[in-house]
């Protein structure tokens, strides 16, 4: 007798759980919410889409004649140099503010992931060790270039690089190609049978 009790019992609680289900849809829309966001915050996929490139940039520079002092130094030989550097640049999508919506269709298995666009992340990395000497032109009596000199020039070539909308905007485009197939995949792991990425700017 106490056993068909229990088994009625049983019966009942699996009965009111299905219930419960249909009475709040929203219940499995949550769950499955909850496992997109769990693995948002995950360390693999912050590196989704992450991508470094090395950019070659000539900078050159040369003595200006912008005060007496200059104009007197001139006078003994002009200085000037093209340089060329190594520039690191790494571009990817900042997930760090949670700043993305996710909109998903439980029954259907969809879901909607709207991503923020890729972006350039600063600084640079232009190491002086990298920096090769095209060309130097300066008078006998002139003095070479100093170290200080050097890092200027390479902050002038970072600023250069920096105000290149083309160069910035190309790879911000092969960044967001880059990680839309990932998150995809990473949905699609989820249990979703269909999945759209977009990326948009999100306030």
């Amino acid at each position: 007798m106490t056993k068909t009790k229990t088994l009625l019992i049983l019966a009942l609680l699996s009965i009111f759980c299905v219930s419960c289900n249909e009475i709040n849809p929203h219940a499995k829309t949550a769950t499955l919410e909850n496992s997109v966001y769990e693995k948002m915050r995950s360390n693999d996929v912050a590196e989704f889409g992450t991508v470094e490139y090395t950019i070659t940039k000539l900078v050159q520079s040369k003595d200006d004649a912008k005060s007496v002092w200059s104009s007197i130094k001139n006078a003994f030989g002009n200085r000037k140099v093209l340089l060329r550097c190594k520039a690191k640049m790494k571009a990817g999508i900042d997930l760090g503010t949670g700043n993305y919506r996710v909109t998903i269709d439980s029954k259907a298995k969809s879901i909607i992931l709207s991503l923020p666009h890729a972006k350039v992340f600063t600084p640079i990395d232009m190491s002086i060790n990298d920096v090769e000497i095209m060309v130097q032109d300066k008078g006998v009596l002139r003095s070479d270039f100093s170290i200080e000199e050097y890092i200027a020039f390479l902050q002038l070539g970072q600023t250069q690089i920096m105000a290149d909308k083309e160069l910035k905007n190309n790879i911000i485009k092969q960044a967001e190609a880059a990680a839309e197939p990932m998150f995809r995949a990473m949905l699609s792991q989820l249990g979703f049978k269909a999945v759209k990425v977009e990326f948009t700017t999100i306030e």
